[in-house]
């Protein structure tokens, strides 16, 4: 069975179960449970979304589109949260702040009377200074995406010496933060190292062998043992 195949059986089984785990799927499409979870996690990546229930009982079922991003959080999380993005607003320098705006015009319009009441006074009442960071670039989440993916890119960067732009063969290991700096971790194809580049110097990223390469075993705990000499 083809995979585009099998993952709409997926998502046909999974509607007519309405409740259903990825072992009695695995069972049903005659895979393993992990190919099912592959399966579940490129599918939602299409815009399928599903409820995931934790436990022994857990499973899949389908969200309706009324409810695919209900979240429950306590009065507590809930200024949390809000404090929480305010002052990001002010100090981040991820590509986020409209979203992050939107997030807190929506906790400010919260459905629960206390705590819009509560919300609102704290947004009169606590004040925290603006200024302007230097935003990451805007591919900042697809870097994200190419750390899952493993596979090579074309990256275009500035040295951080000489300005030079550069272009590199690498694999994306992940994304760590150092005082405030965001770095990606990059496998070096040519030179078998690995090596941090700064992400705000990142130009452009491309695809440029459309291949998977092999290294799971390089993580953000391990990639230090792989640092350019």
């Amino acid at each position: 069975m083809k995979k585009e195949e099998r993952q709409q059986k997926l998502v046909y089984l999974i509607q007519q179960l309405e409740h259903v785990t990825a072992a009695e799927l695995a069972e049903h499409l005659n895979v393993s449970k992990r190919t099912v979870q592959r399966d579940i996690q490129e599918i939602e990546s299409k815009g399928v979304h599903l409820q995931t229930h934790l436990g022994k009982k857990g499973g899949y079922r389908i969200q309706s589109l009324m409810n695919n991003n209900d979240l429950t959080l306590s009065d507590g999380e809930v200024y949390a949260l809000y404090l929480v993005l305010k002052e990001s607003v002010s100090l981040s320098t991820l590509p986020y702040q409209q979203e992050i705006s939107a997030i807190l015009d929506k906790l400010l319009r919260h459905p629960n009377v206390a705590l819009r009441q509560t919300i609102q006074h704290m947004n009169r009442y606590i004040r925290i200074e603006q200024h302007t960071p230097m935003l990451l670039p805007s591919l900042f989440s697809a870097i994200v995406v190419y750390c899952q993916e493993r596979k090579v890119m074309a990256l275009e960067y500035r040295s951080d010496s000489s300005q030079q732009l550069l272009v590199e063969n690498v694999v994306f290991i992940g994304l760590i933060v150092e005082l405030g700096m965001w770095y990606a971790i990059v496998y070096h194809i040519g030179g078998g190292y690995t090596k941090k580049v700064k992400v705000s110097e990142i130009v452009d990223i491309s695809y440029s062998f459309y291949k998977t390469i092999h290294t799971q075993d390089i993580t953000l705990d391990n990639y230090h043992l792989y640092l350019q000499q």
